[in-house]
């Protein structure tokens, strides 16, 4: 079984730090967290994080500087990580997908551990939806609208989900192989 997930981070340059996670299941099954040990002043310290993450994130009605910790989202990292853990081994055979496939592999990574540490059956690799578009040749009129809030890790996931329907049907149907791309002709 498919999962699509979409994993935002405070990017150091040395080191990765969780900001969201969202997941989506072939079957449906959902799962989005915030980390609760997410610093807000980095957060606010990056420019792209604060002006399409943020947005996104429960902060508090009254201080909103800070995370509301008590909203159901907000999560302790270790919780998260028994989550998140719990809800890939509940997929049958399951297949890891994300848009760019390397940065949310490493959080997931940072996140449940060690390879050996991950549930049984899990892949040690993420599949690239973006590199299947592009080898497909699929320019945006072939893509699905967004239809959520992107950069909203959840609905980003759900996003990759219809994509990834999109792809199959490419790829069952061929395509030109002259076929206009964002950035050029592939």
């Amino acid at each position: 079984m498919r999962i699509f997930y979409s994993a935002t981070c405070v990017d150091f340059g040395d080191r990765l730090s969780l900001v969201s996670l969202g997941l989506v299941r072939d079957d449906g099954q959902m799962y989005y967290a915030v980390n609760k040990a997410l610093s807000a002043a980095n957060v606010r310290a990056d420019r792209r994080l604060r002006d399409t993450v943020a947005p996104h994130l429960p902060w508090r009605p009254t201080h909103p500087d800070r995370l509301n910790h008590q909203h159901a989202d907000v999560k302790d990292p270790r919780r998260i990580a028994a989550e998140v853990s719990a809800f890939l081994s509940a997929a049958p055979d399951p297949e890891l997908w994300s848009w760019d496939a390397a940065r949310p592999h490493l959080l997931l990574d940072h996140l449940l551990g060690r390879f050996d540490a991950w549930p049984a059956g899990l892949p040690e690799w993420t599949t690239s939806l973006r590199q299947e578009v592009l080898r497909l040749g699929l320019g945006a009129q072939d893509r699905p609208a967004h239809g959520g809030r992107p950069h909203h890790a959840l609905d980003d996931a759900e996003y990759y989900r219809l994509l990834a329907d999109r792809v199959d049907i490419a790829a069952v149907a061929g395509v030109p192989e002259a076929v206009r791309v964002e950035g050029g002709v592939r």
